[in-house]
C-alpha cells in the first residue's frame, strides 16, 4: 500500500467560516484529507469531545476526562457498548455518533476527490491515558486498582 501525503493531518484550524476551511482543505489536503476541528465555529468542537462525548461514564471538565464507573447504569451501558462494538451496525452505533460542524462538507469532499486515505481525528491511547482521571482526580495510570487491571 502506498500512502501519498502532502503533509501530516493536524487537529484545529483557525477558521470562522466553513467555506474557508473547505478551500484550505481542497488546496492542501486533497491527497490525504482529514476532518479538522473548527473551535472558532463551534468551541466544543475538539478532538477530546469528538472522541469521548457520547461514552457512558465519561465527563469532560477543564480538558480532564473524569471516568465515573460506580453506578450500575454506567456498568450496564459499558457492557452494551462492548456488545455493540463487537457487532457494529449503523443502527446500533447511532447513540455514539460523532458531531462536527465540518462533517457534511468532509463527506462531500471525500466523494469528490476519492482519496486513498482519509483521517478523522481521534486521540491516541497514550494521550488519552494521561488525560483520564478518577472521581478523586487521580490520573488513572496512577490509580493502583486500574494499574493492576
Amino acid at each position: 500500500m502506498e500512502i501519498n501525503l502532502k503533509s501530516l493531518p493536524v487537529g484545529s484550524l483557525p477558521y470562522e467560516e466553513i467555506q474557508y476551511a473547505t478551500k484550505m482543505m481542497t488546496k492542501l489536503y486533497e491527497q490525504s484529507p482529514f476532518l479538522p476541528c473548527l473551535p472558532k465555529i463551534a468551541p466544543e468542537d475538539t478532538i477530546l469531545n469528538r472522541t469521548l462525548s457520547n461514552l457512558p461514564g465519561i465527563k469532560i471538565k477543564d480538558n480532564k476526562i473524569i471516568f465515573r464507573d460506580s453506578s450500575d447504569k454506567v456498568k450496564q451501558e459499558l457492557v452494551k457498548l462492548d456488545a455493540i462494538f463487537n457487532n457494529p451496525s449503523p443502527e446500533n452505533l447511532h447513540d455514539y455518533k460523532m458531531e462536527a460542524p465540518f462533517l457534511e462538507k468532509f463527506f462531500q469532499f471525500l466523494a469528490r476527490v476519492k482519496p486513498t486515505e482519509a483521517v478523522i481525528n481521534i486521540l491516541g491511547p497514550i494521550s488519552l491515558s494521561q488525560m483520564i482521571v478518577n472521581k478523586e482526580e487521580t490520573q488513572l495510570l496512577s490509580d493502583k486498582y486500574y494499574r493492576k487491571v
